[in-house]
This record gives C-alpha cells, sequence and structure tokens, in this order.
C-alpha cells in the first residue's frame, strides 16, 4: 500500500528549528495515538506471549469442543438405551396382559370338565366293559380321559410358568430402566458443563485475540514513531540535506496495510464539503466490498466495507473485527483514517 509520503515532495527550504518542532510535534501525537491503542494490563509477556497464549486458547478450545462432541454422543446411546427399554417395558405389559388371560381361559376349560366328569357318578369296571365290549376298550378309555386331563393341566402349567417368566423380565427391565436414566441423567449434565466450558474458553479466546490485535497494532505504530523520530533526528543533525528535513515534517504515521501495495499511488483526497469524502469513501467501499459491512476478504486479513486490517481497525480506534462493527462505525472509522492519512490507504479503489 502506498505511503502518503511516498508522494513526491517539492523542496522548500525553511529554517532548520521550524522543521525540527514539526518533527517533534508528529512524534509527540503519535506517541499518544500508540498509548492509546495499548491493551488494558500492559504488555505482560510481549507479543509472542500473547501470541503462544493464544495458541494454548485455541487448542484448549479444540479439545474442549472434541470432548463435547464425545459426550453428545455418548448422551445420544444413553437415551436410546433408555427408549429402548421403554418400548421393552410397554411390550412386557401387553404380553402380560395375553398370558393372564390364557389363563384364565385355561382355568375355565379345567374347571368345566371337572365338573362334567364330577357332575355324573362314575362307571363300574362292568359298565365299561360291557359298553365298551372288550377289556382293551376299556383301558383306552381310560387312557385317553387321562391323557385329556394331562394336556389340560400342562396347558395352564405352560400359561401360569409364562406368566411368572414375564413378570420376572418385568423386574430386570424395570431395574435396567432406572440404571440406563441414572446414565443418560450423568451424560447430560457431562454435556451441559462442556459445553459452559466451550462456551468460556470462546469468550476468553476471543478477549485474547482482541488484545493480540491491539498489541500488534501498538508494535506496529512504535515502529512508526521510532521511524519518524530517526527522520526527525537525521533533519536536526549538522548537514541534513534539504530531502532529509523535507522528510522529516511528514504526517503522523498510521498503519496502511488496507489492501496488498499495487504500485498505486491512489488518488488525491478531494478539496471541498464533507459530502465530497463522503462521496468518494462510498465509491471506495463499492470497490473494495460492494459496499457490504460484513465482506472477509479469501485471506481473512481484510475484512469490512472498507476492508480493514485488524491492526488499522485498532489504530483508528476500532476494536474486535471490523467485519462486525456497525456499518455506522465502519463508516466513522474510514472517515478518520481517510481525513488522517488520505485516500490513498486505499491505493486500487481510491482511484476510481
Amino acid at each position: 500500500m502506498a505511503h502518503a509520503d511516498d508522494q513526491p515532495h517539492r523542496f522548500r527550504p525553511h529554517p532548520r528549528g521550524a522543521a525540527l518542532a514539526t518533527a517533534l510535534t508528529a512524534a509527540t501525537l503519535a506517541g499518544a495515538f500508540a498509548l492509546a491503542v495499548v491493551p488494558a494490563g500492559g504488555q505482560g509477556g510481549g507479543i509472542d506471549g500473547q501470541r503462544a497464549k493464544v495458541r494454548a486458547l485455541e487448542a484448549s478450545l479444540l479439545q474442549v469442543n472434541g470432548e463435547a462432541e464425545a459426550a453428545e454422543l455418548a448422551y445420544g446411546a444413553a437415551d436410546d438405551t433408555v427408549r429402548r427399554l421403554e418400548r421393552r417395558i410397554s411390550d412386557n405389559a401387553g404380553q402380560q396382559k395375553v398370558a393372564a388371560t390364557n389363563f384364565a381361559l385355561s382355568q375355565d376349560r379345567l374347571a368345566q370338565r371337572l365338573r362334567q366328569i364330577y357332575a355324573q357318578n362314575p362307571p363300574s369296571m362292568v359298565e365299561v366293559l360291557v359298553s365298551s365290549g372288550s377289556l382293551t376298550s376299556a383301558v383306552d378309555s381310560y387312557d385317553m380321559v387321562r391323557r385329556v386331563a394331562d394336556q389340560d393341566r400342562d396347558i395352564m402349567e405352560g400359561f401360569a410358568a409364562a406368566r411368572t417368566r414375564l413378570a420376572e423380565l418385568r423386574v430386570q427391565l424395570v431395574e435396567d430402566r432406572q440404571e440406563a436414566g441414572k446414565n443418560r441423567a450423568e451424560a447430560g449434565r457431562r454435556l451441559a458443563q462442556l459445553r459452559a466450558l466451550a462456551g468460556e474458553r470462546q469468550r476468553i479466546l476471543g478477549a485474547a485475540q482482541s488484545a493480540l490485535s491491539g498489541m500488534e497494532a501498538a508494535a506496529a505504530q512504535r515502529a512508526a514513531i521510532a521511524d519518524a523520530q530517526r527522520r526527525a533526528a537525521a533533519a536536526a543533525a549538522p548537514g541534513a540535506t534539504p530531502e532529509q528535513v523535507t522528510a522529516s515534517s511528514g504526517p503522523d504515521p498510521v498503519p496502511t496495510s488496507l489492501v496488498p501495495a499495487s504500485g498505486s499511488q491512489g488518488a488525491a483526497a478531494p478539496s471541498g464539503s464533507g459530502d465530497s469524502v463522503n462521496a468518494h469513501l462510498a465509491r471506495i467501499a463499492q470497490c473494495e466490498s460492494g459496499g457490504n459491512p460484513g465482506a472477509v476478504s479469501p485471506g481473512g486479513d481484510y475484512r469490512g466495507k472498507y476492508q480493514f486490517t485488524r491492526s488499522t481497525w485498532a489504530a483508528v480506534g476500532g476494536s474486535g473485527d471490523p467485519a462486525s462493527a456497525s456499518e455506522a462505525e465502519q463508516d466513522m472509522r474510514a472517515r478518520i483514517l481517510y481525513e488522517r492519512a488520505g485516500p490513498g490507504q486505499w491505493p486500487v479503489c481510491s482511484a476510481g
């Protein structure tokens, strides 16, 4: 990106003292601006330490999110188990009703047979022999009656055993359902804790990233201040060249990395009313982002309606992500940068 002091200067002789005063004034104003963007609480471990902190927080957040995903799967599995057992308990209840009905029917059937048998006096052996005609037939008749009675008894006992098994199964299913419910509740508590932890880690990470952006902006500003002071010292030194004297009175240094450098110097700032500046900024925004306040470049370096970098955004008083700020604030910050350093901060789009 082209800087305002990259524009060709015409040498105008002036007293060396006036040049030095101008340079020192610029450095003082830039120094005050740099102090304004240093994050509260000081540098701490410096930019490298803050970057390490951000990386550690990112890794921690990634781990917590992974644990939360695993906890969500565990909760889903526990919930499926509870639902499956509830369905089996419901099926068991239906089967118990059927078994009870069948048992009652078998009891009635057996009772009817017994009533029919004992409603009349049992025949004597002579009567059986006379009616059957032979001893073999009589024995067969008694065997048939005995087999029918045995079958009725087996059926009734089978229904009774089935009813008992279903009752025992229900007890086991209810116990399993209670245990599965406890597991689901524990998985739910774990999932809620991890989600809350992930939210807190995200908040801390956002604050750390904002602090890092401010520190980087302050570091860039301090470098610019040091350069301004170096130029001022060079201008004040005996034997300074006219070019050094002229260079020492350049504009206040500000970060100017809004777009990649393209060799273009950008258009000159329009003179006249504030409406002209606003119109020019509107054309710049349309060129940079199509006028979209939430626009983000493919690489993520340039953000918002005017495609600020985070460091430049912080340098003009912004905080957080430029693309997340309101459009009115983005317009205001762009106007501040425009008035401070001119439209050359957008070397490509300001030419339109």
